[in-house]
């Protein structure tokens, strides 16, 4: 039976104020090296960074001009941190010991957490008399698989879509729905998608055969 998320949070909580101040700051230094001195960390600054200059050339191509530029001295930068932290990890042993002991911790974590964590259901609604599936449901899709759990966590997901029959005999999508949660740095937040397809028109084609004749001799 997974733990619910309001139980585990209220947990971590507890779990929290029995700490001391010098207990709760050596535990945000530690997290915060963690995330520093990750190989996934250039990366993934990168990726943010090439998001942002996506976004803005997209809304003002003209920006392109200075944004790209200052994306590829970021990549430079990125590339130098990720070189960094290789030597760190060749030429100092203590630093590498100890990674792998947080690392061997985080495996043991992740793997008590999967076996406490939600489990995902699909539910399938068909149509008795054609055998048709008419509509899907996704809820609380599991997602920590996803790299980068430090950055962004993916909480909820729920997905839905419904079928409709335009035409005799012809099933096409109705709509669908999606809703995603999330926890940032700076809290949680919430995505909701939803589409409709309506308006389905029946192709009608033509054709015509013909045969040229021979030409004579």
């Amino acid at each position: 039976m997974a733990t619910p998320a309001k139980v585990r949070e209220k947990l971590e909580a507890e779990v929290s104020a029995r700490r001391s101040d010098a207990q709760q700051r050596a535990s945000r230094r530690l997290y915060w090296q963690e995330l520093l001195t990750s190989l996934w960390a250039p990366f993934t600054c990168f990726a943010l960074a090439l998001i942002l200059y996506t976004v803005i050339v997209e809304t003002s191509t003209p920006a392109y001009l200075w944004a790209q530029p200052t994306l590829k001295i970021f990549g430079c930068l990125m590339i130098g941190w990720f070189i960094g932290l290789w030597i760190a990890r060749l030429l100092f042993t203590q630093f590498r010991q100890m990674r792998r002991l947080r690392h061997q911790a985080r495996e043991l974590e992740q793997d008590i957490e999967h076996k406490m964590n939600k489990s995902s259901q699909v539910t399938l609604w068909v149509d008795p008399a054609t055998h048709q599936i008419v509509k899907y449901t996704f809820d609380n899709v599991w997602m920590d698989f996803l790299p980068a759990a430090w950055l962004v966590r993916v909480d909820d997901l729920r997905a839905s879509m419904e079928m409709q029959q335009p035409f005799a005999g012809v099933w096409l999508p109705k709509n669908i729905n999606i809703h995603g949660g999330a926890t940032v740095a700076l809290g949680p937040m919430e995505v909701t998608y939803h589409r409709e397809f309506k308006n389905y028109r029946r192709a009608d084609v033509s054709s015509k055969v013909t045969v040229p004749k021979k030409e004579q001799p």
